[in-house]
């Protein structure tokens, strides 16, 4: 099964656009089991998101343009960028403030809301320095469940990858460790074709029971998310949360 989500179905007209992955399905939940929400930031250079809550939210950044400054409830401090991404664990609470740095200029990058496996988990913050900004023509496991291999790593059982495809050959899904997994395939920029549908910037795929699926693109940043549906995950979270 393919499902295409238009960038047009996003919530939001201003800086921010929420994409809910459950909502295109006609479910009462507004997620994809533990994929949550989808957040696809464009906002200028020296804004500041001021001190916020999240519980029960599993939130990676991921930015391809600009630097943010993070500080947070607990003590912890860092800077975010295209080389460098953060996982939020919030656990019971956990609060944080965003500084959209001057010198990085304008932001452009997803906050991807995760499921946590439980509720109230340890509050955890997590950096992790890529080797490359990008990785070409190959999927690159950013962030997974325990045993993955990951660099960072999520409670449930959740997987994220990204991939710059600019190639002749197509892309096929990556290796995982079980069948049966429900993928959304995000395209960041660029455009793809997959089977007989084509994907803009902003669009994304649900893709079920289709194993051997190829993916054409000349330039494209896409962002791969992986999900067990079977398996145990909070649907309460603050933001990552049901909100139908």
């Amino acid at each position: 099964m393919l499902s295409k989500i238009t960038d047009r179905s996003k919530r939001g007209n201003g800086p921010i656009r929420v994409l809910y992955p459950g909502l295109s399905l006609g479910d009462q939940d507004t997620g994809l089991a533990t994929l949550g929400r989808i957040d696809h930031a464009t906002i200028p250079a020296g804004a500041v998101v001021p001190m916020h809550p999240h519980v029960n939210d599993e939130i990676l950044t991921y930015l391809k343009r600009g630097r943010v400054r993070h500080t947070d409830s607990a003590g912890d401090s860092g800077e975010i960028n295209a080389q460098r991404l953060m996982l939020m664990k919030a656990g019971q609470r956990l609060s944080h403030e965003e500084h959209v740095l001057a010198e990085g200029g304008q932001l452009q990058g997803l906050q991807i809301f995760i499921r946590p496996e439980a509720k109230d988990l340890l509050a955890q913050v997590d950096f992790y320095d890529l080797p490359e900004v990008h990785s070409h023509n190959a999927w690159r496991l950013l962030a997974g469940h325990g045993g993955s291999g990951a660099p960072l790593v999520l409670s449930s059982r959740t997987w994220i990858y990204d991939v710059h495809l600019g190639s002749a050959e197509p892309l096929r899904l990556p290796p995982l460790p079980q069948t049966g997994l429900t993928f959304l395939l995000y395209v960041f920029d660029g455009y793809v074709q997959v089977a007989d549908l084509n994907l803009a910037k902003g669009d994304s795929l649900i893709i079920r029971d289709e194993p051997d699926i190829q993916i054409h693109s000349d330039s494209a940043d896409l962002v791969l998310f992986v999900t067990d549906e079977h398996s145990p995950h909070y649907d309460g979270g603050m933001f990552s949360g049901n909100q139908a």
